[in-house]
């Protein structure tokens, strides 16, 4: 979806959302939607952390060689989850 939000010094900002849902069939459209003129949101579950990080590696990954300047926020959802000990997460 799109949203047009304001306009900063005369140039227009807009807002652009696109859930990729971590489908694994939609990965070779990826790149279409990463541009180097965005801030990427990584949203990813802490409890498959310690199990499996090929997905978040392979997002930042991308995210570094499809937009290597662009500012990228991670969310880790599911802390609820995880219990904490001297190493970190777990």
């Amino acid at each position: 979806s799109q949203i047009d939000i304001c306009d900063v010094d005369g140039k227009k900002i807009t807002l652009r959302l696109f859930d990729f849902a971590g489908q694994s069939s939609f990965y070779p459209t990826h790149q279409y939607f990463l541009t180097p003129n965005a801030v990427y949101v990584v949203v990813f579950s802490l409890a498959k952390i310690p199990v499996d990080s090929r997905p978040l590696r392979m997002w930042l990954t991308n995210i570094a060689y499809s937009a290597p300047k662009s500012s990228v926020i991670l969310v880790g959802t599911k802390r609820d989850l995880c219990s904490l000990n001297d190493e970190g997460l777990q």
